[in-house]
C-alpha cells in the first residue's frame, strides 16, 4: 500500500529526503552535458541549468543541517512527542 511521506515517515524525515534528492547535481550536469552535445539544448539553456545544479547541490549540506537543528529541538514537535507520527527507533 502506497503512503504519502507524511503518513509513511515523521517530517524531518520527509524533510531530508526531499533536500537529497534534490541535490543530483553530478547527474544533472552530465544529462545536461548529453543534450548540449546533441543539440537539444542551447548553450545558454545549459549555463541556467548547470548553475541551478551548483546552487541546489550547494545548499544541501546547510539545509541538512537546519533540518537536523529543528528535529533536535524539544520545542517543535516530533515523532517522540506527538502520538499520531509513528515513532523512530534510535
Amino acid at each position: 500500500m502506497w503512503l504519502p511521506a507524511p503518513v509513511a515517515c515523521p517530517p524531518e524525515d520527509s524533510a531530508t529526503v526531499a533536500v537529497l534528492v534534490n541535490s543530483r547535481g553530478l547527474t544533472e550536469l552530465i544529462v545536461l552535458n548529453l543534450g548540449l552535445n546533441a543539440d537539444l539544448i542551447s548553450q545558454r539553456l545549459f549555463s541556467v541549468l548547470a548553475l541551478m545544479a551548483l546552487i541546489t547541490t550547494l545548499m544541501t549540506a546547510p539545509l541538512l543541517s537546519l533540518i537536523r537543528a529543528r528535529s533536535a529541538s524539544p520545542s517543535l514537535p516530533n515523532s517522540a512527542s506527538d502520538p499520531d507520527l509513528p515513532r523512530r527507533e534510535t
